[in-house]
C-alpha cells in the first residue's frame, strides 16, 4: 500500500524554529555567491550595474538622473569594464536609465552605506525573508507537514535559480516576496473588521509594488488584483463590499500615479521610452520584440522548464515536480488552489510570449522567479502527504543542492562567472543529464526529437499528479468546509472588532443580548484564540453554552476549556482572567432550561442534536 505522511499541525515554537532555520540557510547559500563574478571583465553584468548606479544616485542625490554618476565613473569598484549608458540624454540633459526604481530604491540605503557588497547582501536577506514565509505559508496555509515543508522549500531555496537570484541585482527575488505576500493574504480575503482592511491593505501594496518593481509584471498585478476581488465579491457582506470598492479605487489611483510619474520621469508610459535602444528600434513595445514570432514561442513553454543551458530542470531537476503538482491541484481544487495556479500561469506565458527572449545575458529562470514561491507551493502541497514522492523530491532536489555548491567552488575560484559560462560547469551530473535536455539555442533535428520526448514526459506528470492528486488531500466537500469556516471566522471577528470598539454592544444578531469574548488557548496547537459567545450571569459566575448552534459536534472553544481551563473574559469594557468549570448532571440541567427560557434559540439548537450541550462555569480569579 502507498504510505501517506499523517498530517500534524506544529506548535508555534517549533514552526519558528524551523522557519528561522530555513530562511537563514537560504540566506546563507544567496550570500555566498556575492564574490562571484557575473563576467570575467566586470563583477556585475547587464542590467545589474545600472541599478546600482541608479540605487547610489538615489541614496546620495535622491534623483534618478544618473549623468553625474556616469561621468564620474561611480560604477567602477563593480563594473571595471566601460559601462554602456543604456539611456538616451533628456531635453534637459537628465539622464534616467530605463528601468523602473522601486529595485534602486530598497538598495539605495545599502548601496549608500557599505556599497555593492552590501546592496546583494540585502537581496540575500530578502531571500531569507522568502524561504521562511513560504515554510510558514505551506504548513499554515496548506497544511503540508513540518518536515515535507521545510525539505520543500529548503532545497530549492538553497538552489539555483532562486539562491543565485538572493545575490544579483534584479527585481525577481523582491517581486517574488512580493508575490508571496499576496498569496499570503488572498485565501483570507473577505475577512470584515480590522483584519479585513489589513488583508486588503496588505494585498494592494503588494500589488502596487510589482509594476514598480518592473513593468512585465503588470499582467500578474492584474491578476492578484482580480483574483481578491473575486473573493471579496463572493464573501457577499456589505463590508466586504465596501473593501472591494476600497480596493478597486486604490488600485485605480495607484495605476494612475504610476503612469503620470512615468510620463514626467521616462518620457513615456514605460521606462523603454528612455532606453537607447528602444529609441532607436521603434520605441517603447520594441521590448516585446522587434519582430515578436509568437508561434515561435510557443516552444518555450516546455523550454522555460527543460532547455539544456536556461531551462529550470537543467539546474534543479527538483521542478520537474511542478508538472503533476499543478496537475494535482486542478484535480482536487482544495482551499486556496487558485492563488497559486492563476500566478503562476500568468508568470509562465508572460515569460514564454511577452519576454523577448529566453535565453540572455543572466542567469537561467530570471524570467519565472516571480512566480516560483507559488511551485514550491504546489510541490510542497503535493508531497507533502506521501513519503514516496517526498522521497523523489529529496532525491531530485539534492542533486540541484550540490550542484549549486559546486557552481559556488567554481565561481569563486574564478573558473567559471554567473553569466558567461556558468554551463561549462564540471558537475559530472549536468554534463551527463544536459545530454538528454533540448538546446533550443541551436535548432537542430536531435532538439526537435528530445522536445516530443519531452512532451510525452511532460503529459506523463500530469496524468501522474491527476491520477495520485486525488489521494490524501481535502475534497470538494472538505473545501467548502474550509470555505465556510472562513467565513465563520470572519463573521467572529467582525464581531469582536464591534465589540471591543463599543465598550462590548454589538448590533445584529445579538443586539441587545449579553456577549462576552473568550480567549482560550489551543488543545492542540497552544495557539490564543477568541470567540463571541452569549452567557447567563449567575451570581459572582457566568456560564456559557457550547451550543455550536446545534451542530453534531461541540466548538472548538470548548475543547479548549477542557484541556486549558484557564482563559481570559471580556464582558463590557472590562476583562479578567477566570477559571472554566464544565457543570453537570441537574444543575446542568436546570441552567440551561432557564438559558433555553430566556433565549428560545437555545432550546431550537438542543432539538437539533443529540448531543447534550454542555455548560461551562466561568469563575473569575483573584487580580
Amino acid at each position: 500500500m502507498r504510505k501517506r505522511m499523517r498530517h500534524i499541525t506544529p506548535g508555534g515554537t517549533r514552526l519558528l524554529l524551523v522557519v528561522a532555520a530555513v530562511a537563514l540557510a537560504a540566506a546563507l547559500a544567496a550570500a555566498a555567491g556575492i564574490p562571484v563574478r557575473a563576467t570575467y571583465g566586470a563583477q556585475t553584468s547587464a542590467d545589474e550595474p545600472h541599478y546600482l548606479v541608479t540605487a547610489l544616485s538615489l541614496g546620495e542625490d535622491a534623483s534618478l538622473d544618473v549623468g553625474d554618476e556616469h561621468r564620474a565613473e561611480r560604477y567602477r569598484p563593480f563594473h571595471e569594464a566601460e559601462l554602456p549608458t543604456q539611456a538616451v540624454r533628456g531635453p534637459d540633459g537628465r539622464m534616467v536609465v530605463p528601468h523602473d526604481p522601486l529595485l534602486p530604491a530598497l538598495l539605495a540605503l545599502p548601496m549608500a552605506v557599505g556599497g555593492w557588497m552590501a546592496a546583494k547582501a540585502t537581496l540575500a536577506v530578502l531571500a531569507g525573508l522568502l524561504a521562511g514565509l513560504l515554510v510558514w505559508l505551506a504548513v499554515r496555509r496548506f497544511r503540508v507537514p513540518l518536515p515535507a515543508a521545510a525539505l520543500a522549500v529548503g532545497l530549492p531555496a538553497v538552489s539555483a535559480p532562486l539562491a543565485v537570484y538572493g545575490n544579483q541585482v534584479y527585481p525577481e527575488l523582491p517581486a517574488a516576496l512580493a508575490v508571496t505576500a499576496a498569496v499570503a493574504v488572498l485565501p483570507g480575503m473577505g475577512a470584515a473588521g480590522r483584519r479585513g482592511i489589513l488583508r486588503a491593505v496588505a494585498l494592494g501594496l503588494a500589488v502596487t509594488a510589482l509594476p514598480w518593481l518592473s513593468v512585465k509584471y503588470v499582467p500578474l498585478a492584474a491578476t492578484l488584483a482580480v483574483l481578491a476581488l473575486i473573493r471579496l465579491c463572493r464573501a457577499r457582506e456589505r463590508a466586504a463590499a465596501w473593501l472591494a470598492g476600497g480596493l478597486a479605487g486604490g488600485l485605480a489611483a495607484a495605476g494612475a500615479g504610476y503612469l503620470a510619474a512615468h510620463v514626467a520621469w521616462y518620457g513615456g508610459l514605460t521606462v523603454y521610452a528612455s532606453g537607447d535602444f528602444f529609441v532607436a528600434n521603434g520605441g517603447q513595445l520594441s521590448a516585446l520584440g522587434t519582430d515578436p514570432d509568437y508561434l515561435g514561442r510557443s516552444t518555450r513553454l516546455l523550454g522555460l522548464l527543460v532547455d539544456r543551458a536556461f531551462g529550470l530542470a537543467a539546474w534543479q531537476p527538483a521542478w520537474l515536480l511542478a508538472v503533476p503538482a499543478v496537475a494535482a491541484l486542478i484535480r482536487r481544487r482544495p482551499y486556496g488552489w487558485d492563488t497559486l495556479v492563476a500566478p503562476l500561469a500568468v508568470g509562465w506565458l508572460t515569460a514564454a510570449f511577452a519576454a523577448a527572449t529566453m535565453h540572455g545575458y543572466w542567469f537561467p529562470g530570471r524570467q519565472l522567479v516571480v512566480v516560483l514561491p507559488a511551485a514550491v507551493l504546489a510541490v510542497a502541497w503535493w508531497v507533502g502527504r506521501s513519503h514516496q514522492r517526498l522521497f523523489v523530491l529529496a532525491a531530485l532536489g539534492a542533486l540541484g543542492a550540490v550542484g549549486y555548491a559546486l557552481l559556488l567552488v567554481e565561481g569563486l575560484r574564478g573558473d567559471l562567472t554567473w553569466v558567461v559560462d556558468f554551463f561549462t560547469t564540471g558537475y559530472p551530473w549536468y554534463r551527463v543529464w544536459r545530454l538528454a535536455l533540448p538546446d533550443y539555442m541551436e535548432i537542430t533535428t536531435g532538439t526537435w526529437i528530445r522536445h516530443g520526448a519531452w512532451v510525452l514526459v511532460a503529459a506523463a506528470l500530469a496524468a501522474w499528479g491527476a491520477k495520485y492528486g486525488s489521494r490524501g488531500y481535502p475534497n470538494r466537500r472538505d473545501r467548502r468546509m474550509a470555505e465556510e469556516k472562513q467565513r465563520a471566522e470572519n463573521r467572529n471577528q467582525a464581531i469582536i472588532d464591534e465589540f471591543r470598539a463599543n465598550g462590548g454592544k454589538v448590533g445584529g444578531p445579538f443586539e441587545g443580548g449579553t456577549l462576552a469574548l473568550l480567549t482560550t488557548t489551543g488543545a492542540k496547537t497552544s495557539r490564543r484564540r477568541t470567540n463571541p459567545v452569549r452567557y447567563l450571569q449567575d451570581g459572582d459566575r457566568i456560564l456559557v453554552f457550547a451550543s455550536n448552534a446545534g451542530r453534531p459536534t461541540h466548538p472548538a472553544w470548548y475543547h479548549n476549556l477542557l484541556a486549558n481551563p484557564e482563559l481570559t473574559v471580556e464582558v463590557g469594557a472590562e476583562t479578567y482572567q477566570a477559571t472554566a468549570v464544565p457543570l453537570h448532571g441537574e444543575e446542568r440541567d436546570r441552567l440551561y432550561a432557564r438559558q433555553a427560557e430566556l433565549v428560545p434559540a437555545f432550546a431550537e439548537y438542543q432539538a437539533r442534536t443529540s448531543r447534550v450541550i454542555p455548560v461551562v462555569a466561568l469563575h473569575r480569579r483573584p487580580s
